[in-house]
């Protein structure tokens, strides 16, 4: 399977050097971070859009870097495991008994 990782050129130079993603590498998204990601996880995406959202957040937002790197990773299926950060951040639990849509759009 094809998945990419974007990054700041900072970053993506030291994963060149190293010729790996380190999953004790700093992280962008960390415990001080209002929504941070599970410590020693690498985050790919099928979508190379996805990717550069994420390089050009991490570039211009946290590292002051004008530049980016998509890294294109191939790996199998049997090594991934789901996104429970991006559920737990997109997917809010809510009680439909007690949420009237009428009621609340008024």
């Amino acid at each position: 399977m094809i998945l990419f990782h974007g990054t700041s050129s900072i970053r993506g130079k030291n994963i060149i050097r190293e010729r790996k993603i380190r999953i004790d590498a700093p992280k962008v998204y960390n415990s001080k971070h209002p929504m941070p990601t599970t410590p020693n996880l690498i985050y790919l995406t099928p979508d190379f859009a996805l990717a550069l959202y994420y390089g050009n957040k991490t570039s211009v937002l946290y590292d002051d870097d004008p530049y980016l790197i998509i890294f294109r990773i191939e790996i199998s299926k049997d090594l991934l495991l789901p996104d429970k950060d991006e559920f737990d951040y997109t997917i809010k639990d809510f009680n439909p008994i007690e949420f009237n849509h009428k009621k609340n759009l008024r």
